[in-house]
C-alpha cells in the first residue's frame, strides 16, 4: 500500500508540473487505477482465508474509492467504469454501515451497469443493493430479493455470473455477522 500511495503521489506531482494535456490525462488516469486497486484490496469481505483488513486500511480504502470515483468523472469514463466506481464506493459505505450512501451509490452503479446491457453487473450491483437494503431495515422479503439475484445470476452461467453468485452470499455472511456485533 505505501508504494501505491506514493505512485500517485508522483503522478499527481507530474500532472501537476506539466502543460502536456494527454500526459496529464495518463497521469490522472494511473492515479484512478491505482486508486481503484488499494480500494478493492482494502476491502474486507472477498473472504480469503488469513487476510485481516485494518480499520485504518479499510478507510484508506473508503478514501480511495472515492478518489476513484472523481476521476472517473474527471476522465470522462464511460458507463462501465463508472458503473464499477459506484460499486466500489458503495460496497465500502456498505461495510462502513453508511447504508444510505451505499444505497445511492449502489443506484447509481445499477444505473451505469444498465447502460452497457451487462447482465452480469446489473445483477451483481442489484444483489449489494439488496443486501444493503435487508442490513439497513431487515424483512422477510430482503433475502428472498438476495437469493432470487443469486438464482439469476447462476441460470446465466458465466464465469462472472457465478462469480458474482458466490461473490453476494459472501457478501451476505459477513454483513450479518458484522451487524450482529455491537
Amino acid at each position: 500500500m505505501t508504494l501505491s500511495r506514493c505512485g500517485i503521489q508522483y503522478c499527481y506531482l507530474k500532472a501537476a508540473e506539466t502543460k502536456d494535456l494527454k500526459l496529464k490525462t495518463d497521469l490522472m488516469g494511473f492515479v484512478k487505477t491505482i486508486s481503484y486497486n488499494i480500494s478493492a484490496n482494502t476491502w474486507p469481505v472477498w473472504g480469503d482465508k488469513g487476510i485481516t483488513i485494518s480499520a485504518e486500511n479499510r478507510l484508506t480504502g473508503l478514501d480511495c474509492a472515492k478518489t476513484n470515483l472523481r476521476l472517473a468523472v474527471y476522465l470522462n469514463k464511460d458507463y462501465f467504469p463508472m458503473g464499477n466506481a459506484h460499486w466500489l464506493l458503495g460496497a465500502h459505505y456498505m461495510v462502513e454501515k453508511d447504508y444510505t450512501r451505499a444505497i445511492l451509490s449502489l443506484m447509481k452503479a445499477r444505473s451505469a451497469y444498465k447502460r452497457t446491457g451487462k447482465a452480469e453487473y446489473i445483477l451483481m450491483a442489484q444483489g449489494y443493493l439488496a443486501i444493503t437494503e435487508l442490513v439497513k431495515k431487515p424483512t422477510r422479503e430482503g433475502g428472498a430479493n438476495i437469493m432470487s439475484v443469486v438464482v439469476k445470476l447462476k441460470a446465466l452461467d458465466t464465469d462472472d455470473a457465478n462469480f458474482f453468485a458466490s461473490q453476494i452470499e459472501t457478501v451476505l455472511k459477513y454483513m450479518s455477522k458484522i451487524t450482529k456485533k455491537k
